[in-house]
């Protein structure tokens, strides 16, 4: 009976706490706090690859790149790589899959509804584009034969929203 008694005031000292806790000031939430932290490692691991690869592609062509020169390069385990990408050609179509979302959701976002009010959205993609201008132009002078797909993919998608805004 002793134990009941003991138990019971354990659980109600807790309770209490947690009560105090809600009351007084946030309680930290550690696991949340947990999953931010290793989504902001692999943000950063990623953007660590990112430039190792932009590193590599001025002094070398795509295709005499190695998963392991850009794991080497970033300085991190060839293991880390493939816990992001399948290979260097799954890397390269993440980021410039990534670079064409960004710039299709600005078009997105704006509201055009004539000619005019694109300028707006075209400032912030030549925004954008300054801000990733290193890999874009590491991709561009590597001589890289996936680079003419890629400005003809973006291109096309680019022109098919001009033409449904000159529609309007």
């Amino acid at each position: 009976m002793n134990n009941v008694l003991i138990i019971v005031y354990i659980y109600y000292i807790i309770a209490l706490q947690k009560i105090q806790c809600a009351i007084t000031k946030p309680c930290v939430d550690f696991k949340k706090d947990e999953t931010m932290e290793v989504q902001k490692r692999q943000t950063q691991t990623i953007e660590i690859l990112k430039t190792a690869l932009i590193q590599l592609l001025q002094t070398k062509e795509f295709e005499a790149i190695t998963v392991s020169d850009i794991s080497r390069t970033a300085g991190v385990n060839r293991g880390t790589f493939y816990l992001h990408y399948v290979d260097k050609f799954d890397m390269i179509n993440q980021l410039e899959e990534e670079i064409l979302h960004h710039i299709l959701t600005i078009l997105h976002h704006h509201s055009i509804t004539q000619k005019q009010e694109a300028y707006p959205a075209v400032v912030q993609i030549f925004e954008y584009l300054k801000e990733e201008f290193e890999f874009i132009h590491a991709i561009a002078t590597s001589r890289f034969t996936y680079t003419n797909q890629l400005v003809r993919k973006f291109l096309m998608e680019l022109m098919e929203k001009w033409i449904q805004l000159s529609k309007i």
